[in-house]
């Protein structure tokens, strides 16, 4: 029976599939938002999916997608 992290590793190695046709491709996770909208509609539907599992997915100022099991803490969140 697959687990969450199985899951989550096997959508990376789809989305980072699809940044090897576009471009350099990272060993994470790291989304760069496109001008494409054909790709990002893909990508989002990758992510769409993981948030349906319960998985957090945010986008940091750096303009990257991350996807974590917990959710991000913030500087004011104070824990």
């Amino acid at each position: 029976m697959a687990t969450k992290a199985d899951e989550l590793h096997k959508t990376q190695r789809e989305i980072l599939a699809i940044l090897d046709e576009v471009g350099p491709a990272s060993s994470r996770l790291l989304v760069h938002r496109l001008d494409d909208d054909a790709y990002r509609q893909l990508v989002n539907h990758h992510l769409s999916r993981l948030r349906d599992e319960g998985f957090v997915v945010y986008d940091d100022d750096d303009g990257l997608y991350r996807v974590t099991e917990d959710a991000p803490i913030s500087a004011g969140d104070g824990r």
